[in-house]
């Protein structure tokens, strides 16, 4: 009994595994037909003629952009290549190999022309390959390795952080010429299979242009190439929470700093304050933008007028604070603006400089307090045959207070005292 089944256990083994073994020798034997027999050369143009021009079909899909390294200007992004191209030397009949219409072969031993990214960042302008291709029945090889291109991206900030970026990628063979190779866009556009978002940028839009550049005077000078343009929009939501936010806040305190009142000690504080916070977001926005002068953000622009005004707010602050704090006794008055107007723009404007009416009240002895009495209450009637004492005779009130009078019996007060103290005339 366990002889029979062991017996049935191997039969059925066999079962399975035969049409393997029929498969792997059907590939062994169409891959020693391909290659070995037919005498195959991988560095062989696959053209029928001299002539013939060999299509490369091309075609590109971005997985993730990696990085934009907007200070170097160079976008780093990870992409599959898809690319398929037609060799009449690898056609056979499928019915000859057991119906086996593909078959995986080395990358080493096919004919592959030399494709490079012209505008590559690096040192190594050669396309990734892969390890492994796939040739069909009709000739038709496909292979789509995947890789990660770094490629110069000129960065415009002007509408920083609401720009779009438009960055290149042209693809084609580096030595042969358009009459040998020409390329082919697979799509008219870039796909974006399995892509993972960016946290930053998103890939808005993309478009794809064959340049053919076949000038007849110097056809050996002419390549085909394919130009992909990945259009990237920034997402602008962590720079409006972080710097456009903060900076208009800062500049509405600064026209705060007009409602503080001259007595307070925190005027002149809060405007520096603002000014150097200010100064600080524009070094954040300088250190994220690339050195160059074709350019400059608006949003720097924006930060430059704010630290403009900030501070001629605080050159006012500082004028308003000298005139609140100043003094009689600091300055004196010019004689020419004391002649302008005293003497000239009063008789311009309704007044006369010749009469002038006042009310002096005189301070009880040994106080130093004035009680105002109407019997006290005098009325300066002319001023014009008075001549003031110097003025740099000081004006000592601990001597008696006499007024004197006049030819004509009127009385007159000095100058120095209406000018001294201003309390004493109402």
């Amino acid at each position: 009994m366990l002889r029979t089944t062991g017996i049935l256990l191997g039969f059925l083994q066999l079962i399975v595994l035969f049409p393997s073994i029929f498969g792997s020798a059907a590939e062994e034997a169409l891959q020693e037909y391909l290659f070995k027999s037919s005498g195959y050369n991988k560095d062989v143009r696959p053209a029928p003629l001299p002539n013939d021009t060999v299509v490369m079909n091309f075609g590109l899909s971005v997985t993730q952009i990696l990085d934009v390294d907007e200070k170097n200007q160079i976008i780093t992004t990870g992409v599959w290549m898809d690319q398929y191209w037609t060799d009449y030397r690898l056609e056979w009949n499928a019915s000859n190999f057991s119906d086996v219409d593909s078959v995986i072969v080395p990358f080493s031993w096919v004919w592959y022309p030399d494709l490079v990214l012209d505008n590559s960042a690096e040192g190594d302008y050669l396309l990734p390959t892969w390890k492994y291709v796939t040739v069909y029945n009709d000739g038709q090889i496909w292979v789509t390795p995947p890789g990660t291109l770094k490629s110069p991206c000129r960065i415009d900030v002007r509408y920083f952080p609401f720009d779009e970026q438009y960055c290149f990628m042209s693809f084609g063979p580096w030595e042969f010429t358009a009459f040998s190779v020409i390329m082919n866009p697979i799509n008219d556009r870039v796909l974006k299979e399995n892509y993972v978002e960016n946290v930053e940028w998103d890939l808005y839009n993309s478009s794809v242009e064959l340049i053919a550049d076949l000038d007849e005077c110097c056809p050996d000078e002419a390549y085909s190439t394919i130009n992909f343009t990945l259009i990237l929009r920034r997402r602008p939501l962590y720079y409006i929470l972080n710097i456009l936010i903060p900076c208009a806040a800062m500049s509405f305190l600064t026209l705060g700093v007009f409602y503080l009142p001259p007595d307070c000690g925190e005027k002149m504080t809060l405007s520096i304050s603002v000014l150097i916070a200010l100064s600080v977001f524009s070094l954040l926005v300088a250190d994220i933008m690339p050195p160059t002068s074709d350019s400059s953000p608006l949003i720097g622009t924006y930060l430059l007028f704010n630290m403009a005004v900030n501070a001629m707010s605080i050159l006012i602050s500082v004028v308003i604070l000298h005139f609140h704090f100043r003094s009689p006794k600091m300055y004196r008055m010019h004689p020419g603006v004391k002649k302008l107007f005293i003497e000239t723009l009063p008789v311009y404007i309704g007044l006369s400089s010749k009469r002038m009416t006042a009310t002096y009240i005189r301070p009880k002895r040994n106080s130093n307090t004035i009680e105002p009495n109407d019997n006290e209450k005098l009325e300066v009637i002319s001023l014009e045959n008075h001549k003031p004492k110097s003025e740099t005779q000081s004006y000592d009130d601990s001597k008696d207070k006499t007024i004197p009078k006049s030819g004509n019996g009127a009385l007159t007060v000095p100058k120095t005292v209406l000018g001294r103290d201003r309390k004493s005339v109402v």
